[in-house]
């Protein structure tokens, strides 16, 4: 199946510098949405969020 799709089979213990470096690019950025994300949104006294803030 793996050859009709034309890839190669994949290796979990073996990563290329590429996707290191993307996977470690996209990890930051998530990590920096969700910082930003808790410091914007801390008041937690109520459930809702005003639209002006979205």
């Amino acid at each position: 199946m793996v050859d009709l799709l034309g890839s190669e089979a994949f290796d979990a213990h073996i990563e290329d510098d590429e996707s290191y470096e993307r996977h470690r690019h996209w990890a930051l950025i998530v990590y920096l949405l969700l910082l930003v994300g808790y410091t914007i949104f801390a008041y937690t006294s109520k459930n809702s969020v005003h639209l002006h803030y979205l």
